[in-house]
């Protein structure tokens, strides 16, 4: 079994480097790299790359949305951690498109859950699991989808004053939706009641 080279005096470039030294070849550091050169080198210039790698070791071992959301959860918490401590760095736009992968990875999780659960006729837990994805996660890459869900489970649950303003909204501000037929069908039959 090898020892990952420690890194000292001059050496520490080799640890955010190109991919010079044989330590640099992977692509994402590992939590104690990563804590290690935040420990030796606190002012260097580089602490946002480190925080940006201590993000990814978490963001490479996200599972899919149906599954634990630990690992997600905390590269969420790392991005945030990031944005906080370097708003100005020049890594902030790759940054914030990984952090929106893991945050609908997460708001995907939550949305099939309540999908799952008005499928099933369980109004009131799909309506709190979608609430939350639409509270939590306005920017979800697939919001349009949140409110056509519910609205329905709202309909279904004859809670029509509360289904309308929904099922509009998907009308009038997603008209590229797949969900923008049935939106404008279900609005007709409700407001027709």
């Amino acid at each position: 079994m090898t020892k990952e080279r420690e890194v000292t005096g001059d050496d520490r470039s080799c640890h955010f480097s190109s991919g010079a030294h044989k330590c640099c070849a992977k692509k994402y550091f590992s939590w104690p790299v990563v804590t290690g050169f935040w420990v030796r080198y606190p002012t260097d210039e580089r602490l946002d790359y480190a925080q940006y790698q201590l993000a990814m070791t978490h963001f490479k071992e996200m599972k899919k949305p149906d599954r634990d959301p630990t690992a997600t959860m905390a590269a969420l918490a790392e991005f945030d951690t990031f944005f906080q401590r370097f708003p100005s760095s020049s890594l902030t736009p790759e940054v914030r498109l990984k952090w929106r992968v893991a945050r609908d990875r997460l708001s995907e999780g939550i949305f099939s859950v309540g999908v799952f659960y008005y499928k099933k006729h369980w109004y009131p837990g799909a309506a709190d699991r979608l609430n939350e994805v639409s509270r939590d996660d306005p920017g979800y890459t697939h919001i349009d989808a949140v409110y056509y869900y519910l609205a329905e489970t709202f309909a279904s649950a004859d809670r029509k004053s509360e289904a309308i303003p929904l099922f509009d909204r998907v009308v009038k501000n997603y008209q590229t939706s797949e969900y923008l037929p049935k939106a404008q069908k279900r609005l007709r039959e409700l407001n027709a009641r």
